[in-house]
């Protein structure tokens, strides 16, 4: 299995998006929200070509797009959130995987990474 690593920007949305989860709708699905992004970041260790990775025309060619909605089924349905909104970029570097941003899908992602 390749190695993963978050960049500084990757931990600062994460920490984000789990303090919003928190306020927003309470503990309990910070905690859901939380392992299903540890889930999608180890499904793109095991395969970063895995279904639901995309590019993006308007963004450099290595760089992938992973919605973390696709890991959502790996998880048991007491576990699973309801409508998860972010996505994943990341690139493949060596033998790892680098998480650059995790971003909501709403967002202009080509604009949050230029």
């Amino acid at each position: 299995m390749r190695r993963s690593r978050l960049t500084a920007g990757a931990r600062r949305d994460v920490a984000t998006i789990l303090a919003w989860s928190e306020t927003r709708f309470g503990k309990r699905q910070r905690r859901l929200y939380r392992l299903l992004l540890e889930r999608a970041f180890a499904a793109l260790r095991e395969d970063p070509h895995r279904p639901g990775v995309r590019t993006d025309p308007d963004l450099p060619p290595d760089l992938r797009l992973y919605p973390i909605r696709f890991s959502r089924a790996d998880l048991p349905p007491a576990e699973r959130v309801g409508r998860p909104r972010h996505v994943v970029a990341f690139r493949l570097e060596g033998d790892g995987v680098v998480i650059l941003r995790v971003l909501d899908e709403a967002m202009d992602v080509p604009d949050r990474l230029g």
